[in-house]
C-alpha cells in the first residue's frame, strides 16, 4: 500500500463524489448537527446521503426538511424500528453507489473529509474497506476529554487506540483501526461473498462482518487523516455502560465466531488482575492526563471503570449470549 502523504489535494473534486453516505438516525439533536457538518463539506460532496430513520418514534422526518435544499443528494427514509444490522442492510439495498460510507448520527464531519475520502478511494482501489479514527472534539467537559485521552492510550485501548488518534501513515489493518462510525465498505465486495451485516448483535456487528471479509481474502486500510469528531461520554456511569456494551458485543460475537477473539480482546478484562496494574494505572493517568485541574484523579478512576465495565460485559456476552 502506498502512503497517503504523496497525495496532492485535487481542487477539481468539486463535482459530486460517487459515494453513498449512510447514516442511521435515532437522535434528533445529533442528526441535525451531523447534517450541518455535511452541509459544510468543501469541494467534493457525496452524490448521495441516505439518512435512514430507524423507527417512527425516534426522529421526526419533518425536522430534516430544511436540509433538502441545502444538501444536494440528501434522501430521508423512515422505516419501522429494526435491529441495527438489519436496518443497515436495508439501507445498503437502496444505496446507488459501490462505495458505502457509514457514519453515526452523532459524528461531526470535517469540511475536508470527502476530499480526503476521494483521494483514498483513488489510492486504494483494491481495498474493500477503508476507515479512520473518530477523534475527541475540543472544548468538551473534563470527563469527556479524559475519556478521549484514555481511548488513545495503550493502557486504555491497546492496539484499538488507532480508532481514536490521527497519527502515522496509511496501513493495512486487521480491523483494530476500524470502527463503524467512520467506515467505508465496497458494496461489490459484500456481494462477491454474499455478505451483509449480521442480525441479532447489539454491538460489534461491523467487527463480525469485517472478520468474514478478511477470511474471504479482502483487505482493509486504516487512514489516520480520514477522521471524524465523535463526542465522548460525560459521566462515569455512561463510560462504564459504554465499555460494558462493548464487552458484551465482543462476547456475543465470539459465540458466533470463536476464532475472532484474540488476546488483545481479552486484555481489557484481564489487565485489572495483573500485579503491575496499579503502577501502570498511576503512570498512564499521569502521562496522558489533560492539562486541567482535577484531570489526574478522574483519569485514575476512569481507567478501572472502563476495564471493569468491559470485563463484566464480556462475561455476560460469553455466558448468556
Amino acid at each position: 500500500m502506498r502512503p497517503s502523504e504523496a497525495v496532492v489535494e485535487n481542487r477539481e473534486a468539486r463535482s459530486a463524489l460517487a459515494v453513498s453516505v449512510i447514516v442511521l438516525a435515532s437522535r434528533p439533536r445529533e442528526i441535525e448537527r451531523c447534517l450541518e457538518s455535511l452541509e459544510r463539506a468543501a469541494w467534493a460532496r457525496p452524490s448521495e446521503i441516505l439518512v435512514w430513520i430507524n423507527g417512527h418514534d425516534t426522529v421526526d422526518s419533518r425536522q430534516l426538511e430544511k436540509f433538502r435544499d441545502r444538501i444536494p443528494g440528501l434522501r430521508v427514509e423512515v422505516a419501522p424500528r429494526k435491529p441495527l444490522g438489519e436496518a443497515r442492510n436495508a439501507a445498503i439495498e437502496m444505496a446507488r453507489h459501490d462505495a458505502l460510507c457509514f457514519l453515526d448520527d452523532d459524528v461531526i464531519v470535517p469540511a475536508t473529509y470527502f476530499i480526503t475520502l476521494s483521494q483514498k478511494l483513488a489510492l486504494y482501489p483494491e481495498a474493500s474497506v477503508l476507515g479512520g479514527p473518530n477523534r475527541t472534539p475540543e472544548g468538551g467537559a473534563l470527563i469527556a476529554e479524559c475519556i478521549g485521552r484514555i481511548l488513545e492510550s495503550p493502557l486504555g485501548a491497546g492496539p484499538m487506540r488507532l480508532r481514536y488518534r490521527s497519527e502515522g501513515i496509511d496501513r493495512e489493518t486487521n480491523g483494530d483501526g476500524l470502527i463503524l462510525c467512520n467506515l467505508v465498505l465496497r458494496k461489490q465486495a459484500l456481494e462477491r461473498h454474499g455478505l451483509r451485516f449480521p442480525d441479532g448483535l447489539m454491538r460489534n456487528e461491523e467487527n463480525l462482518l469485517l472478520e468474514q471479509l478478511f477470511n474471504a481474502g479482502e483487505t482493509a486500510v486504516h487512514c489516520p487523516d480520514l477522521f471524524v469528531f465523535h463526542a465522548r461520554r460525560s459521566r462515569f456511569f455512561e463510560f462504564f455502560q459504554q465499555c460494558f456494551l462493548s464487552g458484551e458485543g465482543r462476547g456475543r460475537m465470539t459465540r458466533r465466531m470463536p476464532s475472532s477473539i484474540g488476546l488483545r480482546h481479552l486484555a481489557p478484562a484481564l489487565i485489572v488482575f495483573a500485579p503491575f496494574y496499579a503502577i501502570a494505572l498511576v503512570f498512564s493517568a499521569w502521562k496522558h492526563r489533560p492539562a486541567r485541574k482535577g484531570a489526574f484523579l478522574r483519569m485514575f478512576l476512569l481507567y478501572p471503570t472502563g476495564h471493569i465495565g468491559y470485563a463484566v460485559g464480556l462475561i455476560k456476552g460469553l455466558v448468556l449470549g
